[in-house]
């Protein structure tokens, strides 16, 4: 490698930024034009300067050139960006994680129903009657973003997919959307947007319409405009990054505001141990990458998001004594402050007897609480609005909320377990016990019954560890005094 050649390629901050693009693997160059903005001569030259300097290989395919780093020089390239930078970081590799990932989901593109890493039965028949058995038979998911969450689609809305695979979300977004709106399916494999491509003209022929568009590209850089995008779903792809504070982060940009994300994934209840955290097999079979459930309300926070929930979970399975579930959640990108700054009445109304929102504010069920107009608007959006109810102008003199209350008698401890799922960081029943979000706690048999009350649904998920053995327990109790 001539390090005079390298130097004067990577001495130009456009060239330095394509080169450590190029480090997430092969891209086209239409990914390269649509990210940067070039003129067609202005890329063609920049490529042909790291092409010449050793750095860069291209390859012609149809129409178009595809680029990628030289395997050879990588490292040698990672210590020059380092000393171009001052020594502040260089090209960020994934130890080639990306790579395997994408061989592994190329090889369900060729086999189809041959393989399959991970799998769901959450489709409707009326949602599948149109798509082609070529897309069905290579579908990979967990559940279905779609089916747990309708009532947030709307006709001409633009939906984009993450990780797309075959296209089955897509196909199935673009009926709901209507010829009005459009929906986009995102992937890195080409192999699976072969297959998309492929189905899309017969898909087209039964709506009547084609609203489907398809790019390849990175769920951490999103060949999207900014806040072009009404509602964004994945499904089971978000646990495959291994940089999920960017994902999120891409997913609040290309939204507009009010936009929301729907999103299934694969969420462990426990932290991997680093085995598993780096099993290629657990990773493409979406265990290795499973995001804590805090770690959802974290990592989505930070990047902007409000109003977070689940709108479905399920067990989805154990592996080396740890649990996984899978679930769906929603979260919303609010929108600009409005002139409305007065005060108004949160009065929660169960079943919980007293919850903390996202916001730090902490609520007492029948006790009123003055909040700021954004808080309001918070409590009555989707997440919380059922268990809150707002004022703006006067409380009703005595309010009275809904509780579940344990019935008397002892408690017989079985292996059972309470989840909560959200949207609270914490919450507390009437015998005060604490859930913390994403925390198992063990629960009696009267807790149980509690917490399977209607009232209390979505808020918990309960398991069972002794994996449905009797079990044969001495009668206690579980109240903070004992008196249960």
């Amino acid at each position: 490698m001539d390090e005079t050649r390298v130097f004067r390629a990577l001495g130009d901050g456009n060239r330095a930024k394509i080169v450590s693009m190029l480090t997430e693997g092969e891209m086209c160059a239409c990914e390269i034009l649509l990210r940067f903005g070039f003129t067609q001569p202005n890329l063609a030259y920049h490529m042909k300067t790291l092409c010449d300097s050793g750095l860069v290989r291209g390859r012609k395919e149809g129409r178009w050139m595809y680029y990628s780093l030289c395997p050879d020089v990588i490292d040698g390239i990672g210590k020059m960006m380092n000393a171009l930078s001052g020594g502040k970081g260089g090209i960020h590799t994934d130890d080639g994680r990306r790579d395997r990932i994408r061989e592994d989901y190329a090889s369900i593109a060729r086999k189809g129903g041959a393989s399959c890493l991970c799998a769901t039965n959450a489709y409707g028949r009326e949602d599948l009657e149109f798509i082609p058995a070529e897309v069905i038979g290579r579908n990979q998911g967990c559940s279905s973003p779609l089916a747990d969450a309708k009532r947030y689609l709307r006709r001409g809305d633009t939906i984009a997919d993450l990780g797309c695979g075959a296209g089955l979300d897509v196909f199935i977004a673009s009926r709901y959307v209507g010829p009005e709106g459009k929906a986009i399916g995102i992937d890195m494999t080409p192999e699976m947007l072969e297959v998309a491509d492929r189905a899309k003209g017969e898909v087209s022929s039964v709506l009547g319409y084609d609203n489907t568009e398809f790019f390849r590209s990175f769920i951490e850089k999103l060949p999207l405009e900014d806040s072009s995008v009404d509602v964004v779903i994945s499904n089971c792809v978000i646990n495959l990054s291994s940089d999920k504070g960017a994902v999120f982060s891409e997913i609040f940009r290309v939204l507009r505001p009010d936009g929301r994300f729907i999103i299934s994934d694969v969420f462990s209840l426990d932290p991997l141990p680093e085995y598993m955290k780096n099993d290629r097999d657990l990773i493409s079979r979406c265990f290795g990458g499973a995001m804590l459930i805090p770690d959802l309300y974290r990592i989505a926070g930070e990047a902007g998001f409000t109003g977070i929930h689940p709108v479905h979970t399920d067990s989805y399975s154990r592996i080396d004594g740890m649990d996984f579930i899978s679930a769906t959640y929603c979260g919303s990108k609010p929108h600009p402050p409005g002139d409305d700054a007065g005060r108004f009445t949160a009065v929660l109304i169960g079943p919980p007897s007293k919850v903390a929102i996202e916001t730090g504010d902490v609520f007492v069920r029948d006790v009123p609480a003055e909040v700021e107009a954004s808080v309001a608007e918070m409590l009555r959006g989707d997440a919380y609005s059922r268990y809150f109810s707002i004022y703006r102008d006067g409380v009703p003199e005595k309010t009275e909320g809904v509780k579940v209350l344990p019935v008397p008698g002892p408690c017989v401890f079985t292996g059972k377990f309470a989840v909560p799922v959200g949207p609270f960081p914490v919450f507390e029943d009437d015998d005060r016990h604490v859930y913390r979000l994403g925390k198992a706690l063990e629960i009696c048999n009267k807790t149980e019954k509690v917490l399977s009350d209607p009232l209390y649904g979505g808020l918990v998920m309960i398991t069972d560890r002794s994996a449905g053995r009797a079990v044969d327990a001495a009668e206690t109790c579980c109240g903070p005094e004992c008196k249960c």
